[in-house]
């Protein structure tokens, strides 16, 4: 799913039950986390630190936020999905707790 996909989606979705965090350096944006809370399920939509700034715990401190507000939300469960070639950050999500629940698999329409 495209990035302005998922901005459509959030178009749908009360204020109240979004939220949008980031993390800066100075004046400069070096990371972010999109949530979003509905029909009792939260999501972590998009998580991203720039590269240079990785392994220093800002995924952490974003992610834990954003669990703490979805908990506040009385969520029957969180849910994030890994787009295909980004497996290499699944074991930070592991590690804060995550696990795989099924895998989705898509079959490729053909352009004629």
């Amino acid at each position: 799913m495209t990035f302005e996909k998922r901005c459509h989606k959030f178009e749908l979705i009360d204020d109240d039950d979004l939220l949008l965090e980031l993390i800066k350096e100075g004046n400069e944006t070096i990371g972010y986390c999109i949530s979003s809370f509905a029909k009792g399920i939260g999501e972590i939509d998009s998580l991203f630190v720039e590269e240079s700034y990785r392994n220093r715990g800002y995924g952490k401190e974003l992610l834990d936020s954003a669990i703490h507000w979805l908990n506040l939300k009385t969520c029957d469960k969180i849910i994030l999905s890994v787009a295909d070639g980004h497996e290499s950050v699944l074991p930070f999500y592991e590690k804060m707790g995550f696990y795989p629940e099924s895998t989705l698999l898509q079959l490729r329409k053909t352009q004629h």
